[in-house]
């Protein structure tokens, strides 16, 4: 005996038999009219594979040598200038006012821009 997961409209999670497939009942808990979908059709392996379409070519096993073939690649994205909070020794970024780990005010004398 199989069953089917079905969810009345106030959220209450059922099971049903599937016998029971395309029927509509009233919940258990609130008694709100619950449509039981229809037992789903199992696909063969024919039909999934047919579904899925074709396989898409191998990829190159050296991603230095894929990445290369692929043209110029993108620039590397620029750093943010560091420091170190005086406070817990932390390397935060140089703009910060606040350290983010100790939350010590910095004020504007620490700034490095």
């Amino acid at each position: 005996m199989s069953f089917i997961e079905v969810y009345c409209p106030h959220g209450h999670r059922l099971k049903v038999r599937e016998e029971y497939s395309g029927r509509t009942g009233a919940c258990p808990v609130c008694g709100a009219k619950v449509k039981v979908p229809e037992k789903k059709q199992s696909l063969s392996e024919d039909e999934i594979l047919k579904l899925l379409g074709e396989a898409p070519p191998p990829r190159a096993e050296n991603p230095i040598a894929e990445s290369v073939s692929e043209g110029p690649s993108q620039p590397a994205p620029t750093r943010l200038p560091k420091k170190i909070c005086e406070k817990c020794h932390r390397e935060i970024i140089a703009a910060t006012r606040i350290c983010p780990y100790c939350h010590t005010y910095l004020g504007f004398k620490d700034l490095n821009i």
